[in-house]
């Protein structure tokens, strides 16, 4: 059963767009992580500010769509 799932997923990993998929996800986990840290070290500091952050799906412009 372990060999199975690891089989899916290596299959699923060679694929371009799922790779893409992976690191866009780890750079908003990231980035949120970093943000947390951040805001504990200087409490006084605004966390919602859009100014530094790298676009994400939901804010990123639709260019595969044209």
């Amino acid at each position: 059963m372990k060999r199975a799932l690891g089989a899916m997923a290596a299959n699923w990993l060679r694929k371009p767009e799922n790779q893409e998929r992976i690191k866009r996800t780890a750079r908003d986990v990231w980035g949120k992580f970093q943000q947390r840290r951040e805001a504990r070290k200087n409490p006084n500091a605004s966390t919602k500010g859009p100014q530094g952050q790298r676009p994400t799906e939901r804010n990123a412009p639709d260019s595969h769509d044209e």
